[in-house]
């Protein structure tokens, strides 16, 4: 089961397309505390493409979200483990995350 979530900006500075986020792809978010047995809880950035919403398009955009993240999250949260974020700006994915208290590990 895939779960969507559009998520707020946190603002900072956008470029939309003209930077390239697949750089990202195979990066993860690790959880900074747990290590059960071994196993360290992770959410692997399986994809990143731009992918802009209506309101995105429609407000040349200044508003909307234009990027869209499948990731695959270990914790299986209510039994879900793959999510589809759609994001403004890369540091919006980081900051939901962090919220987590996982932090990104970037592999690229």
């Amino acid at each position: 089961m895939q779960k969507e979530i559009n998520l707020k900006s946190v603002g900072g500075y956008h470029f939309g397309a003209m930077i390239d986020l697949k750089e990202f792809e195979g990066s993860y978010f690790e959880d900074k505390e747990t290590d059960t047995n071994g196993f360290i809880n992770k959410a692997n950035i399986f994809s990143i493409k731009y992918n802009p919403d209506n309101i995105y398009c429609t407000t040349d955009g200044y508003a909307g979200n234009c990027w869209t993240a499948i990731i695959f999250d270990s914790r299986l949260i209510d039994d879900i483990y793959a999510y589809k974020f759609n994001f403004r700006n890369f540091q919006d994915l980081v900051a939901y995350y962090e919220k987590e208290n996982m932090k990104l590990l970037h592999t690229g």
